[in-house]
């Protein structure tokens, strides 16, 4: 604007010099008055004000969140097999551990083939599930039926494997082993048992195997053990609570089924000395028509064979018993009254007698000497 100006005053100025240079005369002439110089009031060139350019806003990027990739699901590390082995004198015992959800612990034990074997998981859940397989591939248990127990018997001798696979959460288990140890009687015998000693507390199985309907007879020789009886196969419980043979030296019962049985003899909190027996007695049965029956046989081990018949009230028993290569004697009782009719130290062979009750009678034939007597029996009931 300044610029403006000064142009106009020189252009201005310019001018009035030039007119001024052209109105001189001669003196003789007569002066013409100048004419009035007004000056023009500039005019002022405002520029208009600037218009705002609308300009768009700056646009802030937000980030877009990424989705990571989800890792895979890795299971928990396998942990390293452990091998268990019975304590010596034991025929139960147990492993104990703490498993991730979904992990294995593998537990490795032998056994012979034909064993009783009862395998059972414990944990706070009652989640930590089994599998069980051999060495050799064959499987008796698949992880995928989740049991928490098995029993049976064991195909063939050889290394088991025992998986334990962890529930929902992480927890501890604890998974125990138990192999009854095997009553087996001589041939000829009626009984059979086995001489321990037992520790403080100490749980020990023995099975026995039996025909239905006859009577079984466990005897411990000790007052201070108590027992449990239940059938191996369909679970059949005859003694279900330790104390119920509490302050007996064993128990006697009439069996319902041909099967194994188990019997468990349970120490108190001190060392036991026991003497186990076990007699099934073999059942005299009359043939169609007949009142009488003979039996043959042998004191195998010098032990005492038993017999059971079963006969009714006011029937007449009678027996005789011979026998070679050394003295014998009889022996009789009611089995489910307990009824004592002949006891040994009387040294009969022959006896008679009405019967007081309708029941099984058990008539045993004692060598009294301990030794092995080869014997004859006839037993009539009319």
């Amino acid at each position: 604007m300044k610029s403006f100006r000064m142009l106009f005053i020189l252009v201005v100025l310019f001018s009035i010099v030039i007119l001024g240079g052209c109105s001189f005369t001669s003196s003789g002439d007569t002066a013409t008055p100048l004419p009035t110089l007004v000056q023009e009031t500039p005019t002022l060139f405002v520029l208009a004000s600037p218009t705002a350019i609308s300009v768009p806003p700056t646009l802030t990027a937000s980030p877009i969140p990424v989705t990571p990739t989800p890792s895979p699901t890795l299971p928990p590390p396998t942990l390293a097999p452990v091998r268990f082995n019975f304590a010596p004198g034991y025929t139960s015992g147990s492993v104990k551990g703490n498993l991730q959800p979904g992990q294995t612990q593998n537990i490795v034990f032998n056994a012979g083939a034909g064993q009783l074997t009862f395998v059972t998981a414990d944990s706070p859940n009652m989640d930590v599930t089994i599998g069980i397989s051999g060495a050799n591939g064959q499987v008796l248990v698949s992880p995928s039926q989740k049991w928490t127990s098995w029993k049976g018997y064991l195909p063939s001798t050889q290394d088991y494997i025992v998986q334990v696979i962890g529930g929902a959460t992480t927890e501890n288990f604890e998974v125990t082993f138990v192999i009854p140890v095997r009553i087996a009687f001589a041939k000829g015998a009626t009984s059979g048992g086995v001489a321990t000693t037992l520790a403080p507390d100490q749980v020990q199985s023995y099975v026995v195997n039996a025909g239905g309907g006859v009577p079984m007879l466990v005897n411990t020789d000790n007052y201070n053990t108590t027992m449990t009886i239940f059938g191996a196969s369909d679970g059949i419980v005859l003694v279900s609570n330790w104390s119920a043979t509490k302050g007996l030296p064993g128990w006697q019962g009439m069996l319902p089924s041909s099967q194994d049985y188990v019997i468990q003899v349970i120490a108190p909190a001190s060392s036991q000395s026991v003497n186990l027996v076990v007699s099934i007695p073999a059942r005299i049965s009359f043939a169609t028509g007949a009142t009488s029956a003979t039996r043959s046989g042998s004191t195998p081990k010098g032990n005492v064979v038993e017999y059971v018949a079963w006969g009714a009230a006011g029937q007449t028993m009678d027996l005789k018993l011979t026998s070679t290569n050394g003295p014998a004697v009889l022996l009789v009782y009611g089995f489910q009254l307990g009824q004592w009719m002949l006891y040994r130290n009387q040294y009969q062979t022959t006896f008679s007698t009405v019967l007081p009750a309708s029941q099984d009678y058990i008539i045993g034939v004692v060598p009294t000497d301990g030794t092995v007597v080869n014997y004859t029996l006839t037993v009539s009931i009319h």
